[in-house]
């Protein structure tokens, strides 16, 4: 019988199951292993361990999974998930309505902050494929040293082609067309993305929940919620996971893999390939929309036998 729960605020019946484990005696766990009801337990989180005394190992591995998985993979596990509306999806990556442009200075950044306003050329910017919504500001380690990174955005209320040399607030005699995206108001991001390894040289695109959500500009370039799914699962293994994206960030830039010491983890058409030590293993990305715990959990093997020593877990 489901266990169901009331949603007071649409007044329907959830099921609200995680998942159904039968724990019987019984020795022979090696032999238990290739047992449909012991297989089930991937596959639709219900079967059965065997749990004795003397015989506890299956139900320890079970219990490692449940407590060092992420929440991606709980979800993912549950029969019925709550929340399935909030999880992952992928529009999250496909609108890309937000303009990360770069600065050329401190001073740049008081006038654009105190005149509400952005300017590019217009060579820059395809803006019949991009719908621009919003206008974030990034500060190189150069001119901003510790302050460096993505801490500003802003709504776009109205955008004007001009003349550069009407742009009166930051003078120039330059006649070259620029687009000047007015904002509504800058706000201050909750929290500051990081230039981390690379920094935007001139302007990217990027969606509104990867500006919410990211934490070094790398992960601006993101492109699906395969390539997030498998970012999220990495860093939260390894500390010394970092994105391989090229000599710099542009606006076609995306996430070509990543590395951790000798290990890389490839990204590319439908395929993810793990390379190390001489050793490739290949997963399509079929198989990640599919079942995307199950392949997250052999990456994360072979991980963990590669950084025994420097393994962190979070």
């Amino acid at each position: 019988m489901p266990i169901v729960y009331k949603n007071n605020k649409t007044g329907v019946y959830n099921n609200c199951v995680f998942g159904a484990f039968v724990l019987f005696p019984y020795k022979d766990e090696e032999a238990y292993k290739n047992h449909d009801f012991y297989k089930s337990i991937e596959e639709v989180n219900i079967g059965g361990i065997p749990f004795l005394p003397s015989t506890t190992g299956l139900m320890e591995e079970f219990l490692d999974k449940l407590i060092n998985e992420s929440s991606y993979s709980t979800f993912e596990r549950s029969l019925e998930p709550i929340g399935r509306e909030g999880y992952i999806k992928d529009e999250y990556f496909n609108d890309r309505t937000v303009l990360v442009g770069s600065l050329r200075n401190k001073e740049q950044l008081e006038i654009n902050l105190k005149g509400k306003f952005y300017h590019t050329k217009c060579r820059n910017i395809n803006l019949a494929e991009h719908n621009i919504k919003f206008v974030a500001l990034a500060q190189s380690k150069r001119q901003f040293a510790g302050e460096a990174g993505i801490t500003y955005y802003g709504k776009v209320v109205d955008i004007k082609v001009v003349k550069r040399n009407t742009i009166k607030d930051i003078p120039s005699d330059s006649e070259e067309d620029y687009y000047v995206f007015k904002i509504e108001a800058w706000d201050k991001l909750y929290r500051k993305i990081e230039v981390k390894g690379y920094q935007v040289r001139s302007l990217i695109y990027t969606t509104e929940y990867l500006l919410h959500n990211a934490v070094i500009v790398t992960e601006l370039c993101i492109k699906s919620k395969e390539e997030y799914r498998l970012w999220q699962e990495l860093r939260r293994i390894s500390s010394l996971t970092e994105t391989e994206i090229g000599e710099s960030i542009d606006k076609d830039s995306r996430i070509k893999g990543f590395s951790i010491e000798e290990m890389k983890i490839f990204i590319k058409d439908e395929e993810i390939r793990v390379e190390y030590n001489g050793k490739s293993y290949g997963f399509s990305r079929g198989d990640v929309e599919r079942k995307p715990r199950g392949v997250v959990g052999r990456i994360i093997e072979i991980l963990i036998r590669r950084l025994s020593n420097v393994l962190v877990i979070k």
